[in-house]
């Protein structure tokens, strides 16, 4: 991220200068990660524009304008959010990722297979948008209705409220001076007390999707490297990531996954404030009589 100097080169550079001088050598890293990872109030400007555009898009996907259950295949669905991020003239910054939930699929219906959306499915959406060098990371879900439905069985609507508890507790934990990994733990913890299962796996953004600063996820060096001990800081972009995981009634308590992602912004209070949403309840697609 740092476009920096590879071991063999330093060493390299250390020998040509020697001693004295190689003495004198002092790590930009940390001068890299400040400047990268603190948003200036332009940059936040960029950011929320940027984000209510991945929200419409998403919002506009998931719905009647796009699907038609029965008729309308995942890949269709994928294939209009492309055209409309391009129609808007955004820059790319990752390809959407879709998939389904259905009852008796417990593994879940990849986009690969190509599915027809069905009334009674949970259709999830990974998604964002790159404009002017900063990018967007959001996940939604969605809710079929069966013809006779006027909302989803309560069961999906539990779920869905426990995972919007979950992003309530992870905003009040994203603080400044916490690790990464401390805050995984303490959000993790905190959903557990409150009888939801939850696996938390955020990340800050910006430039990337997984930008230059902490990530609340396993202090794991091989994979992660310094990212899951790094402190959380003020003025960072962060995406709120994370899954809930529930037995529901009407599924034969079938585990169904609410896999959630929220762009956020932590200001100079260190308070975590959602730059969209979040998303409170499952959108909803009906189907025609």
């Amino acid at each position: 991220m740092a476009d920096g100097i590879t071991a063999e080169l330093l060493d390299y550079l250390t020998d040509t200068i020697g001693e004295k001088y190689a003495a004198r050598l002092e790590s930009s890293e940390s001068l890299v990660f400040d400047y990268v990872g603190t948003r200036t109030d332009a940059e936040y400007e960029i950011e929320s524009d940027a984000s209510w555009r991945t929200w419409h898009i998403l919002k506009r996907a998931f719905s009647n304008e796009v699907i038609t259950p029965g008729s309308t295949t995942v890949m269709e669905v994928w294939g209009w959010i492309v055209d409309e991020w391009k129609s808007q003239h955004l820059d790319f910054n990752f390809a959407p990722g879709l998939s389904i939930h259905r009852r008796g699929e417990p593994a879940g219906l990849p986009a690969s297979t190509n599915p027809t959306i069905m009334p009674g499915d949970i259709i999830h959406v990974d998604f964002g948008v790159r404009l002017m060098g900063l990018v967007t990371d959001q996940q939604h879900l969605a809710y079929v209705l069966r013809p006779n439905e006027t909302m989803p069985p309560e069961g999906l609507q539990a779920a869905f409220r426990q995972s919007a508890r979950v992003a309530e507790i992870y905003a009040e934990e994203l603080k400044p001076g916490t690790s990464g990994t401390k805050v995984k733990e303490i959000v993790e913890r905190r959903a557990a007390d409150e009888n939801i299962d939850a696996l938390i796996y955020g990340h800050t953004q910006g430039n990337w999707v997984h930008g230059v600063g902490a990530r609340t996820v396993y202090d794991w060096p091989e994979r992660y490297g310094i990212f899951a001990v790094k402190p959380v800081k003020s003025r960072e972009f962060w995406s709120v990531e994370f899954r809930t995981l529930t037995a529901i009634p009407e599924w034969d308590n079938q585990l169904v996954p609410m896999p959630r992602e929220e762009d956020a912004w932590i200001d100079d209070a260190g308070l975590t404030h959602f730059i969209t949403g979040p998303q409170k309840s499952l959108w909803l697609i009906r189907s025609h009589e």
